[in-house]
């Protein structure tokens, strides 16, 4: 006896949607952008957000390279478990959001972390002020 199995198919890849794409860079990224934010001070932040922002350009000269390439890589830099975890979710993140429209072949892959701060602001997410903070910081209001 035969069994359909094409519903268990992965169509495209990990998210359905932009909205469920944005949701994830406010639930990971950004949050975890945030809790580094609130154990500096804010003299600080502007540094912080720029290496954030080379976090993210470093993903996306990382997201076509064999995971054999990137692993030697991770190596070599002495990437701990938790950096090698970042860059590899914002990797597949700055893929599906290619993937999904969100960002354009030529756009700037740290317009991720904009998009991410401005769904949040939509949100109402719950740290609005400090939020905004950032905003200002990056030049974007």
């Amino acid at each position: 006896m035969k069994k359909d199995l094409s519903s268990m198919l992965v169509q495209g890849g990990r998210f359905n949607s932009v909205e469920e794409l944005k949701d994830y860079l406010v639930e990971y990224v950004l949050e975890l952008i945030l809790i580094e934010l609130e154990n500096l001070p804010k003299d600080q932040w502007n540094k912080t957000l720029k290496t954030w922002e080379k976090i993210v350009l470093l993903s996306y000269g990382m997201m076509n390279k064999p995971l054999e390439e990137r692993e030697k890589l991770y190596e070599r830099w002495r990437f701990d478990a938790i950096m090698k975890t970042i860059v590899e979710n914002l990797a597949e993140a700055l893929k599906e959001s290619l993937r999904l429209g969100l960002l354009k072949e030529k756009q700037e892959p740290e317009k991720l972390l904009q998009i991410a701060l401005q769904h949040a602001l939509n949100k109402e997410h719950p740290q609005k002020e400090m939020l905004l903070e950032i905003k200002k910081l990056m030049g974007l209001d």
